[in-house]
């Protein structure tokens, strides 16, 4: 054998023995669990969970009320709408909206504030029943305003009409034939071509831009009547509770929920 071919050779047999000799019979590393430069598992943050993937969970369209003190707290569209004592439509952005879901039952969070102050709501999935009128809803709610300590009171989805006491039957199945016609701002638009019109049937009031179907009619007295529907026009849909008032003229004075009112004359023959 030439030196070449012997040198050739024992280069092979001393690559072979290392290779051999890295293996030790162990076993071959794994990747790490946690490689550098790899990012961190995240925690889930409260809120982070898209609504839909959470079977049942409690809405974000809320109302929680209270009794003494009597307070009533709206969380919709973005806003909290905050009614009580010395207090009447104060409205706060929605800063946060959060489910906890480590509750048993589930609880959702909304905190709202503005320059003047804040309020929280904290509402579970759990059943309540108002402690002055024996009325049962759906949910439990507590209300904390301005830091406050919480006061605790029922919540319902907004869309649901305030729970009745029990026994009592003020409901009627249809709105009432003396409400019904069409409604002008005055006797010369009662050819139906003012926006202001308004065309009330036995199943629906029906605005220039918008169609309100009722889903909870209650008769306060034989010329007043609370109808809470839902409305939708313009692409929009939202549930509003309106008292209308039958006056001796033939007027009709619709009140919105704020106190905001605007009257109407009926037309002859129905407009």
């Amino acid at each position: 054998m030439t030196l070449r071919k012997e040198l050739v050779r024992a280069s092979t047999v001393l690559l072979a023995a290392g290779v051999l000799g890295g293996c030790g019979g162990q076993e071959a590393p794994t990747a790490s669990a946690d490689p550098v430069g790899a990012p961190a598992p995240q925690e889930a943050m409260p809120g982070d969970n898209d609504p839909g993937d959470i079977k049942g969970q409690v809405p974000t369209d809320l109302i929680v009320s209270t009794n003494e003190p009597f307070w009533q707290a709206r969380a919709e569209d973005g806003v909290v709408v905050l009614e009580g004592a010395g207090v009447e439509g104060r409205r706060m952005p929605i800063h946060a909206s959060d489910i906890d879901t480590s509750t048993d039952p589930q609880t959702r969070l909304i905190r709202a504030g503005d320059d003047a102050g804040k309020v929280e709501l904290r509402i579970t999935d759990a059943a309540c029943q108002d402690d002055m009128s024996g009325a049962s809803f759906p949910m439990t709610g507590t209300l904390s305003i301005d830091g406050g300590e919480p006061i605790r009171g029922c919540a319902r989805p907004a869309s649901m009409p305030p729970p009745r006491p029990p026994g009592e039957d003020a409901v009627a199945e249809s709105i009432p034939a003396r409400f019904t016609g069409y409604w002008a701002p005055e006797d010369a638009n009662c050819d139906r071509q003012s926006v202001g019109g308004l065309e009330i049937t036995e199943r629906e009031l029906r605005f220039h831009e918008s169609v309100a179907v009722p889903q909870y009619l209650e008769l306060l007295d034989d010329d007043t009547l609370v109808v809470t529907a839902s409305y939708s026009g313009e692409g929009q849909q939202w549930t509003e509770e309106r008292t209308l008032t039958l006056s001796g003229d033939g007027q009709l004075t619709i009140e919105g929920p704020e106190g905001d009112a605007f009257t109407r004359v009926r037309c002859p023959g129905g407009g």
